[in-house]
């Protein structure tokens, strides 16, 4: 059976939605032009806006997050 949501990208706004949908009743498939493990191109900054904190923190992993080398 086909996912009711298909995710093209697991960047910071695809995974966020995928996130945000873990706890739903839809089935979601992420797909993404890197390989599973395979690092992030490069060394590139991120900035986040206090909203997508907010919303990082509402499902829990801003914590986590945060803990990580380099964060």
């Amino acid at each position: 059976m086909p996912p009711d949501v298909v995710i093209v990208g697991a960047g910071p706004v695809g995974a966020t939605l995928a996130l945000g949908l873990a706890d739903s009743e839809v089935t979601v498939t992420v797909l993404d032009a890197r390989g599973a493990g395979e690092p992030a191109r490069g060394e590139r900054s991120l900035a986040l806006s206090h909203g997508a904190r907010l919303i990082l923190e509402r499902r829990g992993v801003w914590g986590v997050l945060a803990e990580q080398a380099g964060a």
